[in-house]
């Protein structure tokens, strides 16, 4: 009775265009006395008969051909009314129990509204009108409720990228004292953390550049170039001040190695259709090669270098 009650306050607002339609559990299995009023709607057999005789006269049909629907409107008329355990296991049933939730001993009707659309696009839903609709109905036990999905969803993502975003930078401050207390130079930590922190801003201009809004899984992104920039940046600190011209060749020719490899598997998660994928690859295959570039950038020139 609820989910009528619920379903003829929204009905109207499809005229008005407030919504452009909703759907209810009461639509494929109506309450006991709905479907009581409907019983008592429809013409006994004889009656039935009679009248698709009268409207058949004229028409090359044969009458007779008909029985088994007056057979069904009688059954109709006189049989059981429906429950839920009685299309438990068919289509209606699962279409039923998708638009219900038990709550002890309450059940809980889900009615999902959907936009008015026109010439292809959809417009927002009047959410006041809806609430304005809600509050006029009186529902047993309980309260007719608007749950903005899509509103709620982007309120709790915005909590989450705020969260995340307050501890990476909770994170940066660790992985600066922790480096402060490695090299004991600031001079060598403002050395190694600059680069990382240009190619992730190069990165987030890029996206702002493109028109492309960072989430959660760009800031995912960002984190991996931090991690595998901190390694190039860390060997150009250390390799500046090596004697051996030799060895520091070879690190810098394993780093363009180990870049390469990088860039090309973030590539290639990059060109994804599975949004997962491409937002951190996106963001990790341009970052990691920029990482690596600013670091040779920014590393500060031996003594006396000489790659044979």
């Amino acid at each position: 009775m609820g989910a009528e009650r619920v379903g003829a306050a929204l009905s109207p607002l499809i005229g008005s265009h407030a919504i452009g339609g909703f759907d209810s559990p009461a639509r494929y299995l109506p309450s006991q006395a709905t479907q009581k009023l409907r019983q008592q709607n429809l013409p006994s057999m004889s009656a039935a008969s009679s009248v698709f005789k009268m409207a058949a006269r004229d028409l090359p049909i044969h009458p007779e051909g008909f029985g088994g629907f007056l057979q069904d409107i009688e059954t109709a008329r006189s049989g059981p009314l429906l429950t839920l355990a009685d299309i438990e296991g068919t289509a209606i049933g699962s279409a039923v129990r998708a638009l219900l939730v038990q709550d002890g001993n309450r059940w809980l009707a889900l009615l999902p509204i959907k936009a008015w659309q026109a010439a292809g696009n959809a417009d927002d839903i009047d959410a006041a009108a809806v609430e304005s609709a809600l509050r006029s109905v009186s529902v047993r036990d309980g309260e007719a409720v608007l749950l903005d999905i899509g509103h709620e969803t982007r309120v709790l993502y915005s909590g989450y990228l705020s969260e995340s975003v307050r501890l990476s930078l909770v994170g940066l401050a660790a992985l600066v004292v922790l480096l402060l207390a490695a090299l004991r130079s600031v001079e060598r930590v403002v050395r190694v953390v600059t680069p990382l922190l240009l190619a992730i801003t190069a990165v987030v201009a890029g996206f702002a550049a493109a028109g492309h809004a960072l989430s959660i899984l760009n800031l995912v992104g960002l984190l991996l170039t931090a991690a595998v920039g901190s390694n190039y940046s860390l060997f150009f600190d250390r390799e500046t001040g090596a004697s051996d011209p030799l060895n520091a060749a070879r690190t810098i020719a394993s780093l363009v190695v180990a870049n390469t490899t990088t860039v090309i598997a973030f590539g290639v998660l990059a060109t994804s259709s599975v949004p997962v994928l491409s937002d951190v690859g996106a963001t990790v295959a341009p970052g990691a090669l920029l990482a690596l570039v600013f670091s040779a950038m920014l590393a500060r020139p031996a003594a006396s270098v000489a790659v044979p």
